[in-house]
């Protein structure tokens, strides 16, 4: 009977799946018989809240799969509103594209906790494929600094999908991303919603096919974003009645925990050589305040810092020109310029430096502006903030 039940809840709408959750007409559906949905502690606390009317903030983070007014966000939400009309829910999606996990451990204290969150979903699967040294680092920052300032705040691990994925996930095999993200949830009682196994079986089940709902390798079109909300709603569906309201305590860190004091630094506190001027941005105060912007060879900045990790968070576009860096006076490394074809404009882009430096001592991170060999001439770089993580 649960079987059958859970089928039919999967093969509903986002709402009418949130409005068995409530009536009780599939008060049978049990995380268990939904394979793609690892329970653990549920979301006991924003249920609480939705049920009981009271204002509800939702924040989803993760890469362009969840950045865009049309994305699964923005369905889940609509959903969650429908069912629950008489209470007031807020969305904040600062998801950004080409970022991972690393990069939003640092927009916590500035994008997210402000907003007092009671629910947080993270979508890093994909993207974090670039991040696998630091991601179970920035994952378990991301999750201390929240239950530290809001230790009933709900979080729910998402795991989207790569095409490239898909024998893994026939397989039941977790790529190295996800088994890192479910070593976390698994540590901290997290559920999560892997979004890519129920998409393949669906899949191999002849319900649709790839092309049908993806534009691409990775993100979904608009009838794919209305594919994975359901996904998601019934995951939610699932983990609805899993437990009773409690504080999530943070206990003894699964690795380090030392990203829980991941903060962004603005490039005033850095010494500066050669020519840089102030100048804002065109995103108000959404990534950062502005930038300190030079495009000429030669010109460096000093920052010194302490804790296991630097990085940059820039502003980046056509135009951009090659850096070099080093810490504590090693050898330098050179970044070329990344500005891929689709950015016609200033977008934001980061780079972990270097990280699991040695957390007590304290180091010197230096930048410098290359120019062309042939004719010395520079792109800029603009600068937003340093990345560290501060030793307490």
């Amino acid at each position: 009977m649960a079987t059958s039940t859970s089928w039919h809840v999967l093969q509903c709408s986002s709402a009418a799946i949130l409005t068995t959750l409530v009536t009780g007409i599939a008060s049978s559906v049990r995380a268990a018989d939904v394979q793609y949905v690892t329970p653990r502690s549920g979301i006991p606390n924003v249920m609480a809240r939705l049920r009981a009317g009271e204002p509800t903030t939702i924040a989803y983070l993760g890469g362009s799969i969840t950045a865009g007014a049309d994305a699964w966000p923005t369905l889940v939400t609509q959903a969650l509103k429908q069912e629950f009309p008489d209470t007031p829910i807020e969305m904040v999606n600062i998801a950004i594209g080409a970022t991972g996990s690393t990069l939003a451990a640092f927009r916590m204290d500035r994008e997210v906790l402000p907003k007092n969150p009671d629910l947080i979903f993270l979508e890093f699967a994909v993207n974090d494929w670039h991040s696998v040294p630091d991601c179970i680092d920035s994952y378990e920052g991301i999750l201390r600094k929240v239950w530290t300032a809001r230790p009933r705040c709900d979080i729910v691990f998402v795991h989207t999908t790569n095409q490239e994925w898909i024998d893994d996930l026939r397989n039941q095999r977790d790529v190295v991303t996800v088994r890192h993200h479910e070593a976390v949830a698994g540590y901290y009682g997290i559920p999560s919603i892997n979004i890519g196994r129920k998409f393949i079986a669906s899949i191999d089940a002849g319900e649709r096919t790839w092309d049908d709902v993806m534009g691409d390798t990775v993100h979904p079109h608009l009838k794919g974003h209305e594919v994975y909300a359901q996904i998601v709603n019934a995951g939610l569906a699932a983990l609805a009645g899993i437990g009773v309201p409690f504080d999530h305590d943070l206990g003894k860190p699964l690795y380090s925990g030392a990203w829980s004091t991941a903060t962004m630094v603005p490039p005033a506190a850095a010494e500066t050589t050669g020519q840089w001027a102030d100048q804002p941005v065109p995103w108000e105060a959404h990534f950062f305040d502005g930038v300190r912007i030079s495009d000429t060879a030669g010109s460096t900045l000093r920052f010194k810092f302490t804790g296991p990790v630097i990085g940059i968070f820039i502003g980046n576009g056509p135009g951009a020109g090659d850096i070099r860096w080093r810490v504590d006076g090693g050898d330098w490394t050179d970044i070329p310029a990344f500005v891929p074809d689709w950015w016609k404009d200033l977008h934001p882009f980061w780079w972990i430096l270097r990280s699991k430096l040695d957390v007590q001592a304290e180091h010197v991170l230096e930048i410098e502006i290359m120019g062309d060999p042939d004719t010395g001439k520079a792109g800029f770089l603009k600068l937003g903030a340093f990345l560290c993580v501060p030793t307490e």
